[in-house]
């Protein structure tokens, strides 16, 4: 295990990253930011299909003045999610962000930046988890540490616009400085 926990971690290729990132103190703050933001992008272009987020709006853009019935139809698109605990969670942050109010647009979007969030905090705690078994408690503590401090520093809402509304199908990639003078500046 020369290599670190991160090799052994049973996560997407995306949260392997961020581990790796969090783990080496030579990974500035902002590559283990972009690390996250990627991993959860990764993910929802995995779980989360178009057709849902299409249902999704075609639900928020329907004509009905009554919120119980906007979320008995959210409530029917949990067919679609079964087995995805991503798209579970979409459906319960949109069913509390049209219980609080909200509307449309703005409901999804609030749905999409909470359910990223939680998807972040999930993944940062199955890190922690698996440097505590294979690592020393001071170092899960730090991994998890500069994990947190990245999603606080996520652009969520941002994030949120390119993975509703994708300008293309590129997903992210976390650029890997080899140089020793790389992102240097004295």
């Amino acid at each position: 295990m020369s290599d670190g926990p991160h090799r052994s971690l049973p996560m997407r290729p995306g949260w392997k990253k961020v581990a790796e990132y969090a783990d080496n103190e030579n990974f500035p703050r902002e590559q283990v930011r972009d690390a996250v933001e990627a991993a959860v992008e990764k993910d929802w272009r995995k779980d989360i299909s178009r057709a849902l987020v299409s249902s999704i709006r075609d639900v928020l853009g329907g004509t009905t003045l009554f919120s119980d019935d906007t979320l008995r139809s959210i409530e029917d698109l949990r067919q679609t999610v079964s087995g995805s605990a991503m798209g579970n969670a979409l459906l319960d942050h949109l069913a509390c962000a049209i219980g609080g109010g909200m509307t449309g647009d703005a409901a999804l979007q609030e749905a999409v930046v909470n359910t990223s969030v939680d998807q972040s905090a999930r993944c940062a705690r199955q890190v922690e988890e698996h440097y505590l078994r294979k690592s020393t408690v001071e170092n899960s503590q730090d991994v998890r540490q500069r994990i947190e401090e990245a999603i606080q520093s996520t652009g969520f809402a941002s994030l949120a616009d390119r993975i509703v509304e994708p300008v293309s199908r590129h997903v992210p990639t976390v650029e890997k400085k080899d140089g020793v003078d790389d992102g240097v500046q004295i």
